[in-house]
């Protein structure tokens, strides 16, 4: 998404101030243009000439690019990188010979000047190579980019998909953390990264297609994740005593499980999310039986009780290994303020097992658990 899509936040009125200020500079931008543009005469659609090499360009570019990878993914047949990039190759050339051949006609209605259009041609190739050897080979060391440890402020490593929860324009959930134990973690984790990526490049370029193993790894190591890895990877991000903020994304199988530990000790679990999130803005406890029904509570009290529970459950339990549960819980948090946005509402699912003595026992004394039964 491009940059400034997010500029000064999300949700926040500087957000919506910069929006209604960008379309106003760019209205005002096309009306000027608009104005100081040549008289159009009959069977000359473009006053300027060099709209069309614009539009040439950017239309080329973007076509070549598309049909490229579009045909890349042919390489999976032969589960070759080397055909991929060839088949790569061979989509750009269709995608932007094709397009300039046809803007060439429109824009000149027969293939006079035809020659000029073939030059643009093998520029745009030209540009388009460049742009994917650049970013195939890891964007000019983008991706091996780790800050020393002495510009960390702080960090913060979150699962992709795990929820947001924004208060005031901060999500309280994934906030940055400065402790230096947890910097050093962090560092630690993002090289181990940063190798296991190194390793699957070919002859210095990145597959163009997503391998096999991307997700767990590899077939033996898929059990030894014990689902603490969200299947969309993980974020990493560094705020830097520069005021810099460094931003990266890793697929699961991009995590060696040999930092299984690691990344269990920084990710944002239940416990963080319930401990962090105020339990003012709990709406409802949905209490599911695995063999009966379900029950729905709005009750203050209980659910703050069930809430405080659960803390003292998770912090004792650590780690359980078996799939059978009787009743798992439902914590649906929302913040329907006036700041509201789709990110003030989130739902974490809590199984409760046979060891969970404190949330059994409010269910128990508050009568939930013989609702359940009826």
């Amino acid at each position: 998404m491009a940059f400034f899509t997010s500029a000064f936040g999300d949700g926040l009125a500087l957000h919506t101030i910069w929006w209604i200020g960008f379309i106003i500079v760019v209205t005002i931008v096309c009306y000027h243009l608009c104005k100081k543009r040549k008289a159009e005469t009959a069977q000359n659609g473009f006053a300027f000439a060099i709209v069309e090499i614009i539009i040439k360009f950017l239309t080329c570019f973007t076509c070549g690019l598309a049909i490229g990878f579009i045909m890349s993914q042919l390489g999976n047949i032969y589960s070759s990188v080397l055909a991929s990039y060839i088949w790569l190759v061979v989509g750009i050339i269709i995608g932007i010979f094709t397009s300039n051949i046809l803007l060439h006609l429109a824009f000149h209605r027969g293939l006079s000047m035809f020659k000029s259009s073939l030059v643009e041609s093998l520029v745009v190739f030209v540009t388009t190579g460049i742009f994917i050897v650049i970013i195939a080979t890891g964007g000019l060391g983008y991706d091996t980019t780790i800050p020393k440890e002495s510009e960390v402020e702080s960090v913060i490593v979150k699962e992709a998909d795990r929820d947001y929860f924004i208060i005031n324009g901060k999500d309280i959930v994934n906030s940055y953390q400065g402790d230096a134990k947890r910097i050093k973690k962090t560092l630690e984790l993002h090289k181990e990264i940063i190798n296991k990526c190194k390793a699957k490049k070919h002859h210095g370029f990145y597959a163009l297609t997503r391998q096999s193993d991307d997700d767990y790894g590899s077939v033996s190591d898929e059990d030894e994740y014990e689902n603490t890895i969200s299947s969309t990877g993980i974020i990493i991000k560094y705020k830097l005593k520069s005021g810099k903020i460094i931003t990266r994304q890793y697929r699961r199988g991009e995590v060696p499980v040999s930092q299984d530990e690691n990344v269990k000790d920084l990710v944002a679990n239940d416990l963080t999310m319930i401990t962090k999130i105020p339990v003012k803005y709990l709406s409802s406890c949905y209490i599911q039986d695995m063999q009966n029904g379900g029950y729905s509570s709005t009750d203050k009290d209980l659910n703050k009780k069930l809430v405080v529970a659960l803390i003292k459950d998770l912090n004792n339990v650590k780690k359980i290994k078996k799939d059978e549960y009787d009743y798992s819980i439902d914590l649906n948090y929302t913040d329907s303020g006036e700041n509201y946005n789709y990110r003030n509402g989130t739902e974490i699912s809590v199984n409760i097992y046979s060891e969970y003595k404190n949330a059994l026992k409010v269910l128990n004394d508050s009568g939930v658990l013989a609702k359940l039964e009826e």
